[in-house]
């Protein structure tokens, strides 16, 4: 796996205690290592591609006389790591800090992080085409926290308001299996793709 990663920002600080920071990130990932597709190795059982070879194990003695050519009752599945795909993410980072003395009651510290993204696209194996997923499914536009910190003696008081964006139920169309997802979203008998959007929300710490 190899990887690119490139950075700018500046760094305001108008008064005393009080800053702004805006970076520019671009990370690009290729040859990517992760876990092989258990869907894939199933599928590829009769292949000849040496790369799926002695994966699988069956049971021969155990087989359903109602499904024809059974290969038998499947025992195990051997998978390991590979070089996938390729994974570019470019956005911005947002830090707004500021600080303030309450006096005998001590100081208090508050910030402000966001990230918004840019681009997020990627592929599932080495020669296949980047597709997006930025707003799609678990890749919101924006992520960020509110963070707030009183201390005072030896006590730290620290509250953090997390929130992520909205994105879209389901994957990109563009790589096909998504298609079904758009036609689906809205059919209130589904009740995983009848919302066809996952508002935004936030938790608290």
């Amino acid at each position: 796996e190899k990887a690119e990663t490139y950075s700018a920002g500046f760094v305001f600080e108008p008064i005393k205690d009080a800053s702004l920071s805006v970076d520019y990130f671009s990370v690009v990932r290729r040859n990517e290592i992760g876990f092989e597709s258990i869907t894939t190795v199933l599928l590829n059982e009769d292949s000849n591609d040496p790369r799926f070879k002695g994966k699988i194990t069956r049971d021969r003695n155990n087989t359903d006389p109602r499904v024809p050519n059974d290969p038998g009752a499947l025992q195990s599945v051997v998978l390991g790591f590979q070089n996938a795909g390729k994974t570019t993410v470019r956005g911005l980072d947002f830090d707004l800090r500021y600080a303030m003395s309450l006096g005998a009651w001590g100081k208090l510290s508050t910030g402000l992080n966001a990230t918004y993204y840019l681009e997020q696209r990627g592929s599932g194996a080495p020669n296949d085409p980047q597709i997006s997923f930025n707003g799609f499914r678990n890749a919101p536009d924006w992520r960020a926290n509110l963070r707030a910190s009183w201390s005072t003696g030896n006590w730290v008081n620290t509250g953090v308001l997390n929130y992520v964006g909205k994105f879209k139920a389901f994957i990109n169309p563009e790589n096909g299996s998504g298609l079904a997802a758009i036609r689906d979203c809205g059919n209130p008998f589904n009740s995983y793709l009848a919302h066809c959007t996952v508002s935004e929300w936030m938790t608290l710490d």
